[in-house]
């Protein structure tokens, strides 16, 4: 059903699309994928993935990355622990140097030591029915 709702978006030109991935040996990540449709003589929209988990290790992390013009990556960081966020930003030279081996160019890299503020949704939420939430 997830995936038949995904379609109509789909067919409007936007990718929405969330899944949660679970470990046998560490804590699930939430991922969504998000990207509005390309308008004819428009710049082309950004794919967006918003990464959360709340890991026994590291804490309660959030990360939002911003794919534009297919090569160009921004990272924005929450993490509740402060030795992940300084941990974060002393290594962001290599994550740098990692994205440019990898063919992208880092466009900005920023790391909070707090909660992810709430995002707010702009797009309606989606039919009765049409979301399947395997975490049971």
């Amino acid at each position: 059903a997830q995936v038949q709702s995904a379609q109509q978006h789909l067919h409007k030109g936007d990718l929405l699309f969330a899944m949660v991935i679970p470990f046998k040996d560490a804590d699930p990540v939430e991922m969504q994928f998000e990207q509005k449709g390309n308008k004819p003589g428009q710049p082309k929209n950004p794919l967006v993935v918003n990464m959360h988990t709340n890991s026994r290790a590291l804490g309660e992390v959030w990360l939002k990355t911003t794919i534009s013009n297919s090569a160009q990556v921004d990272l924005t960081m929450w993490a509740l622990n402060k030795e992940v966020a300084d941990l974060a930003k002393f290594n962001a030279s290599e994550l740098t140097d990692e994205l440019e081996s990898a063919g992208l160019r880092m466009g900005s890299f920023q790391v909070y030591n707090a909660p992810r503020p709430e995002a707010l949704e702009d797009h309606p939420p989606t039919e009765h029915g049409s979301l399947v939430d395997t975490r049971a």
